[in-house]
């Protein structure tokens, strides 16, 4: 592991690895080395500001400086596929509410923890990211729809799960395997972690912060590195991208302005998955955007600030009725898209919500859109009972039902499911 130093924080005994200019513009003969004496010190502390020092290689403690996290070097192998689901939504449901609900308690507990200065516990992390692995390992669509559709009081703890699920659904879309998918919830879990240390007035802020406070707020990638650097069994791809998931392909964001090529395929995944959940949820004195608005964000902003081919998999993965889109069918119906089929994503089951005349269907009916238009297709030209087919014609805005969707959509599901 590696910290960027200042340079009066330099010590004999400090392991070298990179400096602030050129090696050829140095009297050093060799690029990465141990401090052993005064006058070697002395010239560092004469030509430079700082230094990037390796911890491991240093022969004396480093307690000072900012962590320089780096992720090991992977590559997308778009060849690989995902396996079938093993479960159907209604078989895993009650499975994965309560395992969504056990991450919601374990997470709000070890976030508030950091809060009072205590060290995250690995055994803790591990608790809340292992069972949403295994969940979405079987069938993604239940968790991907706790996280797509937003509360009113969603809160940093609620975005760093919803981030998560939504990493091991891409992850699973991607064809990782349980270990890669375990080792991304991890990053995208804690990928916010730095944000427990900022202080409420500007988190809470966000919109409307002067220049002074938007550096303050910018902190929270190095800081949350630093907490990761202590925590024992954490891995360099946790610590990486919880400083580099703001970093942009332009090298327009922060903290290290890092180019496309430079930042790790974790962190790359994480910076469009955070950005997608904060669009969905809303900025700061902002209304949130639909899941299908936001894709179109991303995609238009896909070679500037985003790795192009991660947002494209990442739209072939959610489809263009993200699960959780709210939408209007062509009987001028309104629901939410509850299930998206692997391999006909054009015809989602929706949870039908509102009535042509926008009167809320008590209980909510769930249309089959796939099964509905096989129906109606091999009814064409048979003598019997005519059947309409069915298609989405509009993402509508959510809001537009004027009641907590959330609640609404769970408790409903519920009952259906013990029905």
């Amino acid at each position: 592991m590696k910290k960027k130093l200042d340079i009066k924080d330099l010590a004999i005994g400090m392991f070298v690895s990179e400096l602030d200019r050129p090696w050829i513009e140095t009297p050093f003969l060799f690029q990465g080395f141990r401090i052993t004496n005064e006058a070697e010190l002395n010239k560092l502390v004469e030509l430079c500001k700082y230094v990037v020092v390796d911890i491991e290689k240093s022969k004396v403690p480093i307690t000072k400086g900012s962590v320089m996290a780096s992720e090991p070097k992977m590559e997308l192998d778009l060849k690989r596929k995902p396996k079938p689901y093993v479960k159907t939504f209604e078989e895993e449901y009650e499975y994965a509410k309560k395992v969504y609900k056990d991450s919601q308690t374990q997470v709000n507990k070890f976030f508030g923890d950091t809060r009072l200065g205590k060290n995250i516990s690995m055994t803790e992390v591990s608790s809340s990211v292992t069972p949403l692995v295994d969940s979405i390992f079987r069938n993604p669509n239940t968790l991907t729809l706790f996280s797509n559709i937003k509360a009113s009081n969603e809160n940093l703890e609620t975005h760093s799960i919803n981030t998560c699920v939504l990493s091991l659904t891409f992850a699973r879309h991607l064809g990782f395997d349980k270990t890669k998918m375990y080792e991304l919830g991890v990053a995208a879990l804690l990928h916010d972690i730095g944000e427990t240390q900022i202080p409420d007035e500007i988190l809470n802020k966000r919109g409307n912060l002067s220049s002074k406070e938007q550096k303050i707020l910018q902190t929270h990638c190095d800081l949350g590195a630093a907490m990761l650097a202590k925590v024992n069994g954490i891995t360099h791809s946790a610590i990486s991208v919880a400083q580099h998931h703001h970093e942009r392909s332009n090298e327009s964001g922060y903290p290290s302005k890092l180019k496309g090529d430079d930042i790790g395929l974790f962190s790359k995944i994480v910076a469009v998955i955070d950005m997608y959940d904060t669009l969905t949820t809303g900025l700061a004195n902002q209304p949130p955007i639909t899941c299908s608005d936001a894709l179109k964000h991303m995609y238009e902003w896909r070679n500037d600030l985003f790795d192009a081919t991660i947002v494209e998999q990442f739209i072939q993965c959610l489809g263009i009725y993200p699960i959780g889109s709210a939408v209007r069918l062509s009987t001028g119906e309104t629901g939410i898209v509850i299930t998206v089929p692997e391999k006909n994503r054009l015809s989602p089951s929706v949870m039908l919500i509102k009535n042509a005349k926008n009167q809320t269907f008590l209980p909510p009916r769930i249309v089959n859109i796939a099964m509905i238009n096989e129906a109606a297709e091999k009814a064409e030209g048979e003598e019997g009972e005519h059947i309409e087919s069915l298609e989405i014609t509009k993402v509508i805005d959510p809001q537009a039902f004027d009641m907590d969707l959330k609640n609404f959509v769970l408790r409903e599901l519920a009952m259906g499911q013990s029905a």
